[in-house]
Formats: C-alpha cells, structure tokens, sequence
C-alpha cells in the first residue's frame, strides 16, 4: 500500500508524538508499506526501510518548536502543503495517515483526490486551543464544527486514550481504533527490583507524573491533586518526569 502521512512534529526527537510516529513508522515499515512522511525541517533522521521522509523548508529563524499550539507550528504548517501538492501530483496514494492537525489536509486531499484518511488523535485541538488560549473561547463552536468534520470524514479515527474515545462519540465517527500505549523499556529481567523512594530519599507517599507540562495536560489538575493529598498524608512527594 502507498501512504501519505503527515505528521506536524520534529521527527524525530525524544517526547510525546514524535516518539509515537516513530513507532507507527516502523511497524508500516515492517509491513512492507511504501510510505511518504511529511514532517518539520527539525529532528534527527531516522531510516526504515520503504520510508521515504520529506521535511519542510529549513526556516533559520524557526527551532526548538515545542508541544501546543504556536505562531511557529503555523508557519510549518503553512509550509507542509509546499511538500504535500507535488507528492500528490506525482503519486497516487490508497491512503492519507493524518496526525493531530494534519488532518485539516487530509480532510481536503479526500474532497479533491478522493484518497480516504486515518486520523491520528492525540487530543482535541477545538478543547486544547481554547484551554491555552482562552479568548479563543467565543468562537468554540465553530472549532468543534471543523474537528467534528475531520472525525466524521475519516475512514477510522485512532484517538490516544478511551476518555478522547469517549469524547468524539458526539461526532459520529465511521469507526474507532483504541491503540493502548505500551512500554518503551527493554525487557528488565524478573529478579532486578528498582526501589524508586530509596534512590529518590523518599519514605512518604509518591505521586508521578509523566509527560510533557504543556498547560493542556492538565498541569493544573496535577498541582491541585497533590495539594489536596497534602491535606490527608503527613508526606507526600510530587515525582516529575517529562
């Protein structure tokens, strides 16, 4: 099968998304797909066989583009639909594998090519927007207008987690695929036991989180649930991974 997939992120770096992409990647790969990625000029290379990846113009006054939304992943955006046009023009692709915003293309790649799209959700863009920009709040409907047309078009949504499943469901989606996340560790062998609260000093309670601190996680929901378990333990340790 020939796929398109575009994916708004640094490929490849070591956080969120791009570690997720670089999975999919390889496992399209390993079924002997023949796959286009359109990605951002940062990130270190990464080769697979039959995976062909093709970054945007190198902006000199564009780096360290981060997690959320930003003037700077506009500009990338902006600038994929440059690599994305010619592809279209000289290949023809069965399938579009659309990430996060990315889907807004594949949205309109399957109106004028008839090329059907897989949506790859990470998140609600109409919710993420609005909580990181709030006076974007007025117009949230028409946010949630545009992301249910994406959702409702795609051929199979693949939402990050079953409470994002859950969420869609007013949109109607065709289908959805739950991809549960799974460990990134080699195999630790059954008799190493890693005590976190010694290499730590803690003898109290732990709370962990892991991730990035992007206001859209729910950083504020974190903070506010380990000041809470500070009313009801005499220690608590607050574990940041991110």
């Amino acid at each position: 099968m020939k796929i398109l997939f575009l994916t708004p992120q640094p490929i490849y770096q070591d956080r969120g998304s791009p570690i997720a992409v670089d999975l999919v990647l390889r496992a399209l790969s390993e079924r002997q797909e023949f796959v286009d990625a359109v990605t951002y000029h940062e990130g270190k290379d990464i080769e697979y066989e039959n995976i062909s990846i093709h970054r945007t113009l190198n902006v000199p006054f564009i780096r360290d583009i981060q997690a959320g939304f930003s003037w700077k992943k506009i500009v990338c955006d902006f600038l994929m639909i440059f690599k994305v046009i010619p592809l279209l023009l000289r290949k023809r692709y069965q399938l579009v594998h659309a990430v996060e915003e990315a889907v807004f293309f594949a949205l309109i790649i399957k109106f004028l090519f008839k090329v059907p799209y897989v949506y790859d959700m990470d998140s609600s863009l109409a919710q993420q927007m609005v909580e990181q920009l709030p006076w974007l709040a007025p117009i949230a409907p028409i946010l949630n207008y545009f992301e249910g047309l994406a959702v409702k078009n795609a051929l199979v949504v693949v939402p990050v987690c079953d409470a994002l499943a859950k969420d869609i469901e007013k949109y109607h989606p065709q289908k959805i695929v739950i991809l549960q996340d799974i460990s990134l560790l080699n195999e630790t062998p059954a008799n190493v036991q890693i005590n976190l609260k010694e290499q730590l000093g803690i003898s109290g309670l732990i709370l962990m989180y892991v991730g990035n601190l992007q206001t859209y996680q729910g950083i504020d929901l974190l903070l506010e649930s380990y000041a809470l378990s500070l009313n009801h333990t005499k220690q608590a340790d607050l574990v940041i991974i991110g």
